[in-house]
C-alpha cells in the first residue's frame, strides 16, 4: 500500500541520492547534476515464512537440468557465459561504443530464433538500421521480431503480447518509465 510521497535528489551522472538538492554532488563532483524524484514510500512487506524444499542434498547427488542453458551460436560468447545463455536469466553486455555489442547481439538472437520467437529491442537506432545490420552480416531475419521504442510502459505491452522466449535491449539506458519522474538511463 502507497503512502505519501517523498521528493529526494538523484545525480544524473552517478546516481548518488541526497535529501536536499545540491549544487555540486560529493560523490562525482558533476555540477548541476541533481534532479528532482518523487518517491513513493512502500508499506512494509509481510516477510514470505515458505520453504520451497526444506530436504537437505549432497550436491554430487543433485541432477544437472542440461537445458538450462542453450547455445547462443557464437562460440566465444557461449564461452564466455559459462557455456551457453542460462535459461531464465538476464545478461548485461556492456562496453565503449562502437565495439560490436549490437552485431553480436544480433548475430545471437538469428541463431536462437531457429528454435525459439525473439525480439530485438532498439531505442538508439530505426528498425531499418537493424535490418542493414542484419543484411550486411547475411543473417536469417524472417524470425527476428524487431521493435524501436524507449517506453517502459510501450515495450511491457509488447512483451505481454508477443511473449518471446529470448529479448535484447539495445541499450537498457535508453529505457524511460512515464511512472518514475527521472531520465532516460537514471538508476531507477
Amino acid at each position: 500500500m502507497a503512502k505519501e510521497s517523498a521528493i529526494q535528489y538523484v545525480c544524473s551522472e552517478c546516481g548518488h541520492v541526497e535529501s536536499k538538492w545540491n549544487g555540486r554532488c560529493p560523490e562525482c563532483g558533476a555540477w548541476n547534476s541533481f534532479a528532482e524524484e518523487k518517491v513513493i514510500q512502500k508499506a512494509k512487506a509481510v516477510k514470505d515464512t515458505t520453504v520451497m524444499d526444506d530436504s537437505v542434498h549432497r550436491l554430487s547427488d543433485i541432477p544437472i537440468d542440461k537445458a538450462m542453458r542453450v547455445s547462443s551460436g557464437i562460440d566465444e560468447l557461449d564461452r564466455v557465459l559459462g557455456g551457453g545463455v542460462m535459461r531464465p536469466s538476464s545478461v548485461l553486455v556492456g562496453g565503449e561504443p562502437g565495439i560490436g555489442k549490437s552485431t553480436i547481439m544480433i548475430q545471437m538472437l538469428s541463431s536462437l530464433s531457429s528454435s525459439a520467437s525473439v525480439l530485438y529491442v532498439s531505442g538508439e537506432e530505426s528498425p531499418s538500421q537493424v535490418r542493414m545490420r542484419s543484411n550486411r552480416l547475411k543473417l536469417r531475419s524472417e524470425s527476428i521480431s524487431v521493435f524501436c521504442d524507449t517506453r517502459l510502459e510501450a515495450l511491457s505491452e509488447v512483451i505481454e503480447r508477443v511473449k518471446p522466449g529470448y529479448i535484447v535491449i539495445d541499450s537498457l539506458q535508453t529505457l524511460y518509465s512515464a511512472s518514475l519522474p527521472s531520465m532516460a538511463g537514471s538508476p531507477n
